[in-house]
């Protein structure tokens, strides 16, 4: 029995329908993917090559499975394995983001039809992938690009997923050409400010080759209470911690060490100091695991918790002490199989443990763990985007139960700078796509009363 769409996915349907080259800015759990097989489906010998975050790919087949479709080749493994897979021709195939280095041969297939999921991937213009999928792909009949959140870090991010789409913006046909010309210098050498005509450019592309749907629109918003709570470094930690960020020299107990690197480096090594790790990786400050243990004896117990980590052994040692303490907990990270992380999964979700402990990387689209409506950062992602896909893993559409975010900060530290800096991003990101919004409904209207 074919599943019924929804009100947005219909509208979103017939905007596929009417265009070959369409950006789906739909937020997570609104059902995007549903809606790009349903439109593909409907045209004969379509084939069709979907790139996707390496934890999408499940998705993908299982929604693929739910429509009855079979003929799915699945690009993963080593060089040879994919390859072969290729080789099959089958209409429908799945790769990963990275899979472009393994086949490159992917871009000599003359597909029908190219899926960007989680299209943010390509939005530096410097990066490999960016090139290769704007460089190969201009000829594909139909392409679509799909994301929540197409504009993490601001309104350059969408200038490359634009180029990709329709090979043009604003008439432009190359990021640098855009910069130079639709932008000016920040106050940092690396900043660059959209201007009003600029912006004006981008308002409009994602009003005509985009639809915009929020949860909040459709009525399947769940409220959101966020919390930091600020923990206080001990006395020699705080000392080492300062000097740390005023000469790049990491000091604690007599043992001294001098980074002679970059300022990216500098910014590392302070949040892992934030998370209690000395420079070797040993914890040498429990605070934050004290506060999580505390927290899942107390206001949390016997409550399923999602907590994630920005490094793998800051969630080695909460997983120690947890377990020390008796608190079933299961864990998901980079050096596990992706079968053993979803069989790990599947015991959160099925009530075999109360805790999951993931890192931000590893989990941060396509997994289900909605059990759980509260998700404790131990430490937070640097982006925007990875931050609201963290948060969505534990969202249940329509539910009226307030979800619970809880943030652990140190006092002065670097981690707090990010915690205030994401809420900022989240108010810049938004704003060029309300602003599309507004003007498809005034337009609508205008219509309307025509």
């Amino acid at each position: 029995m074919k599943r019924r769409l929804y009100a947005h996915q219909i509208e979103a349907f017939k905007k596929l329908s009417c265009h070959n080259r369409f950006a789906l800015f739909m937020e997570m759990r609104l059902g995007k993917t549903l809606v790009v097989i349903r439109r593909l489906s409907l045209l004969k010998k379509c084939r069709t090559l979907i790139v996707a975050p390496g934890s999408a790919i499940g998705s993908w087949e299982e929604e693929l499975e739910k429509e009855g479709i079979t003929d799915v080749g699945v690009l993963l493994g080593d060089r040879k394995s994919r390859v072969v897979e290729l080789s099959f021709g089958k209409r429908w195939n799945l790769i990963n983001k990275e899979g472009f280095l393994a086949l490159p041969e992917i871009s000599s297939v003359p597909w029908d039809a190219l899926v960007l999921d989680e299209s943010t991937f390509i939005k530096n213009p410097r990066a490999k992938v960016t090139k290769f999928f704007i460089q190969h792909f201009r000829s594909t009949p139909i392409k679509y690009i799909l994301t929540g959140t197409p504009n993490p870090e601001g309104d350059l991010d969408l200038v490359c997923q634009f180029l990709f789409l329709n090979g043009e913006l604003g008439g432009i046909h190359n990021y640098w050409t855009f910069r130079d010309k639709m932008c000016r210098p920040g106050y940092r050498k690396w900043e660059y400010h959209v201007t009003r005509t600029g912006k004006s450019v981008i308002s409009h592309a994602v009003k005509t080759s985009s639809i915009v749907v929020k949860r909040s629109s459709v009525g399947l918003d769940v409220p959101k209470v966020t919390e930091a709570r600020t923990l206080t470094f001990p006395p020699v930690l705080a000392k080492a911690y300062k000097t740390l960020e005023r000469d790049f020299v990491y000091e604690l107990e007599g043992q001294e060490t001098e980074w002679h690197i970059y300022n990216t480096t500098q910014y590392v090594q302070l949040r892992r100091m934030c998370d209690g790790l000395g420079a070797d990786g040993s914890l040498v400050w429990d605070g934050k695991i004290k506060e999580i243990v505390d927290l899942m004896k107390g206001e949390l117990r016997g409550q399923k918790v999602v907590i994630w980590f920005v490094f793998k052994w800051s969630l080695y040692y909460c997983y120690t002490a947890l377990s020390k303490a008796g608190i079933p907990v299961v864990h998901m990270w980079g050096d596990l199989k992706r079968g053993d992380r979803e069989e790990n999964r599947r015991a959160f979700q099925d009530g075999d443990a109360q805790v999951l402990l993931s890192t931000c990387a590893v989990a941060e689209t396509g997994t289900n763990l909605s059990v759980a409506d509260t998700a404790i950062y131990y430490s937070e992602p640097p982006g925007l985007q990875t931050r609201q896909q963290t948060e969505d893993r534990i969202l249940v559409a329509g539910s009226s139960v307030p979800l619970l975010y809880v943030c652990l900060t140190t006092k002065g530290g670097v981690d707090r700078d990010v915690h205030e800096a994401l809420k900022y991003k989240a108010w810049r990101s938004d704003k060029t796509l309300k602003h599309a919004l507004i003007e498809t409904v005034r337009s609508r209207v205008c219509d309307e009363d025509n």
